[in-house]
């Protein structure tokens, strides 16, 4: 009994080392790698898996695992493990520094019994670092599981697996949610303290993820408000301008420095967080954002080289993980697919309260770099020259960040209110822009 590992790239050699001796093969599509060995282990196809490997489990390992699972399906195999459903941290690089950090959290804690809330690879790899703590531990199922399923897992682990349904009558242990599965019942429990969220793993980071210099920021503007300054269609420069004669405390993004040579306005703050920004726009952000700056860690730059700018870590995770973390800006968040997310998420471990957010339309064309996206139009000439600039958007994972975000605030006693004229935003309660001042 074992593991297979299906894909032999990045991913899969990650996970190898995370489960060493466990893994018995991997299972490789590229017809010149079968037969070769990788790592120690034979490089098999998906047809020796059937025919010699099917009492281990597999481990689906690439990213873009469409194909494989349609292969799983057609095959009627449903007892299986996804990378997609870890925490990128742990499969995108090799770090058993997270792990480690993990278990010393868990020796602290003297934890007699537990549960681990998801049947997943790091259900696993959590499961079996409480073990070594000599905690009890139990494994639970998101959903009712078939019978084969924790069957196969017990067997591979010896760790028990439980329905969720099953913990409403166990109060004496502690219960730790380390699923990425969407699931709102686990969101609710982690939000109401009832369960320990470990899916971010943003406290648990190695110290080279952490800008400490973010920590001065902390409630450094309790109760004051702010506005958000997103970058649709609907911002106006007279907007802009009523904030600046109001001395507004306001946070921006991306390509907000368009309308600069429109208006005496100027963000106090600035949050660069996608890839193709941060390589594309370095220039731009360096020389003509004066603001306190907050760059995210997807792209490498010289944050020492800018006066003011701080460097902070994003997860940047399947769009169909569950949404976790985000209570504390210095350890980073998870990817919420727009960068007023992340301007949410640094507001509100500001202090600010109440936080109004203004051009955050949430109406994007499908050509995500469709001119009349934002408020510059026509005027984003590298964008015009070079359509890769441009990220996807996706309107439904972003709403599902703004749901997220309100019930981490109604927590927190804090206000947040969409003042964007127009849009499809209406997660927040509705303000009159013009009415606020």
């Amino acid at each position: 009994m074992g593991y297979v590992i299906w894909g032999a790239g990045n991913r899969g050699t990650n996970l190898c080392r995370y489960f060493k001796d466990s893994v018995n093969a991997f299972i490789e599509s590229n017809q010149e790698k079968i037969g070769s060995v990788y790592m120690g282990k034979p490089v098999i196809s998906f047809e020796d898996y059937l025919g010699k490997y099917a009492e281990d489990m597999l481990i689906v390992s690439p990213a873009d695992d469409k194909d494989i699972l349609e292969i799983l399906r057609q095959r009627g195999i449903s007892s299986f493990l996804r990378s997609n459903e870890c925490p990128s941290e742990i499969v995108e690089a090799y770090q058993p520094e997270i792990l480690d950090n993990i278990e010393e959290y868990m020796r602290s804690e003297m934890i007699g019994k537990a549960y681990v809330a998801g049947l997943s690879i790091y259900g696993i790899l959590v499961a079996r670092i409480l073990r070594r703590t000599g905690c009890e531990c139990l494994l639970v199922s998101e959903e009712t599981c078939g019978n084969g399923f924790c069957r196969s897992i017990y067997e591979q682990e010896g760790i028990q697996v439980k329905d969720i349904g099953s913990l409403e009558h166990e109060a004496d242990a502690r219960i730790f949610a380390a699923s990425g599965k969407k699931n709102a019942y686990i969101t609710d429990k982690v939000l109401s303290g009832e369960w320990e969220d470990l899916f971010y793993l943003g406290r648990f980071l190695p110290e080279s993820f952490v800008d400490s210099g973010i920590c001065q920021f902390k409630d450094k503007h309790k109760n004051q408000r702010c506005f958000i300054v997103a970058t649709g269609p609907s911002v106006r420069i007279a907007d802009l301008d009523m904030l600046c004669r109001h001395h507004e405390l306001c946070i921006s993004m991306n390509k907000i420095f368009y309308a600069f040579d429109q208006t005496d306005w100027r963000p106090d703050y600035y949050v660069g967080e996608d890839f193709n920004l941060l390589k594309h726009y370095a220039s731009e952000i360096k020389n003509e954002i004066q603001a306190v700056k907050f760059l995210a860690d997807s792209y490498e730059y010289h944050a020492d080289a800018q006066e003011q700018c701080f460097r902070f870590h994003v997860s940047f995770s399947d769009r169909n993980r569950r949404i976790s973390g985000g209570e504390d800006f210095s350890q980073g968040y998870m990817c919420g697919y727009s960068v007023a997310v992340g301007c949410l998420y640094l507001a509100m471990y500001m202090g600010f309260s109440p936080i109004y957010i203004i051009g955050a339309d949430l109406r994007y064309s499908k050509d995500f770099s469709n001119a009349d996206n934002h408020f510059y139009r026509d005027r984003d000439t590298v964008g015009k020259a070079n359509s890769q600039v441009y990220s996807p958007f996706y309107a439904d994972v972003v709403t599902e960040n703004y749901e997220y975000i309100l019930k981490l605030a109604q927590k927190r006693g804090i206000e947040i209110y969409n003042a964007t004229r127009g849009g499809m935003l209406e997660v927040f309660p509705r303000a009159d822009f013009d009415g606020l001042f």
